[in-house]
């Protein structure tokens, strides 16, 4: 078991997961609406899901138990091209997310918290390439960046659950829903990290299932333009993998005291010279 989960095969496990959670929920939908707009009822299909979710879970959680020292900031979150693309895709994706919502729908109009959330979306894109920028320069960033993102998909979720409580299925908005919060808890990972107090099992865990469900969430809504880049973004901007090997100090070395000096009364008279001679007679 092991062999074949562990902090190395992880990210390749998350992805398979979230590839073949996809195509049930493709099963799951079939056709598409109804006549009535509802989707059709597969419980055998719900119940594969669920269970390859859970059973991610257990699998995510043996695969970092190892990782039980942190270490630094430094060790965790190097300098990585990576996941500076991973911050510019999910930037592009909360900026054209949040510019369509102010758009409006042309039928009601925004409230103000339509407008603050998607205003919010704007402005955490800005957020997130900044965070490309330290990411690529293996810096520390402030915690007020990732303490901002957290508060986004706080309020980004409690304005969508209105909107969601109106649907006639929790099908269609569960996994939205799952995969919004567990952006929020990711996040809330990476400022603990920014602030001295991260923890790498819980963070991999949240950043993990958040991944798997904002893949699921593409095929449940109509946001894929933020779902799909955040996915990216969390899988490239994960935290150190391997485990923290204690530097080992180096030994001080005791200085070797030196032998006593023999006492001269110990001196053999045969090896003394014909001045220590002289003295030692004397002395006597």
């Amino acid at each position: 078991m092991k062999k074949l989960i562990n902090s190395k095969t992880i990210p390749y496990v998350v992805v398979v997961s979230g590839i073949l959670g996809m195509l049930l929920r493709l099963w799951i939908i079939g056709k598409g609406e109804d006549a009535f707009g509802l989707y059709p009822s597969h419980p055998v299909g719900w119940a594969l899901l669920w269970t390859l979710t859970a059973a991610l879970v257990v699998m995510v959680v043996i695969a970092t138990r190892p990782l039980k020292e942190t270490g630094n900031y430094s060790d965790n979150f190097p300098r990585s091209l990576p996941g500076m693309l991973g911050c510019l895709t999910a930037a592009m994706g909360t900026i054209l997310t949040g510019s369509w919502q102010l758009q409006g729908n042309g039928v009601t109009p925004l409230t103000g918290l339509d407008t603050a959330v998607a205003m919010g979306g704007i402005i955490a894109g800005g957020v997130l390439i900044l965070l490309g920028i330290f990411r690529f320069l293996g810096k520390k960033p402030g915690f007020l960046l990732h303490g901002f993102l957290c508060l986004y998909f706080a309020v980004r979720v409690f304005h969508h659950c209105r909107v969601w409580s109106n649907e006639p299925q929790i099908g269609t908005v569960v996994l939205p829903f799952l995969a919004s919060l567990t952006l929020m808890l990711a996040c809330y990972q990476r400022t603990c990290f920014d602030v001295g107090l991260g923890n790498r099992r819980h963070s991999l865990l949240w950043s993990f299932m958040s991944v798997y469900l904002c893949m699921l969430a593409v095929l449940s809504f109509e946001e894929i333009l933020f779902y799909a880049p955040c996915a990216l973004w969390l899988m490239t901007d994960l935290c150190s993998l391997r485990p923290m090997r204690k530097k080992k100090s180096e030994a001080v070395q005791p200085e070797t005291p030196s032998a006593p000096e023999a006492p001269e009364e110990a001196k053999n008279p045969e090896t003394m010279s014909m001045d220590e001679l002289e003295q030692w007679l004397n002395k006597d």
